[in-house]
């Protein structure tokens, strides 16, 4: 996911096969990121291993502006009608507790 590049490590691996690292170097709160331009897949949220996910990562975030409300994601948590991850322009917020490294494999 891509911010300004003094807050954030953006995704800088061309090959969506490969695994890409994603930075959160912040303390806590919420940080936009979104998935590299170049990559026009989605990354099905329930798929990812669970011991994948850094602890401090608490949640994503989503606006959809055509329903008029925020859609989330929890870690082993069930509802909060976030699916997916999508390429290309979707920005997502992640809800961090403190500083962490999270890599999502592309499909």
């Amino acid at each position: 996911m891509h911010a300004n590049a003094d807050e954030f490590i953006a995704f800088s691996d061309p090959n969506p096969e490969a695994a890409v690292r994603r930075a959160i170097d912040k303390p806590a709160g919420f940080f936009a990121r979104h998935l590299p331009d170049t990559y026009t897949g989605q990354i099905m949220l329930a798929s990812l291993d669970p011991a994948t996910i850094p602890p401090e990562v608490q949640g994503v975030w989503w606006y959809d502006a055509l329903a008029g409300n925020y859609k989330f994601w929890v870690p082993g948590a069930p509802g909060g009608g976030l699916t997916t991850l999508t390429g290309q322009f979707y920005i997502y917020q992640v809800l961090v507790t403190g500083a962490c490294e999270w890599i999502i494999p592309l499909p």
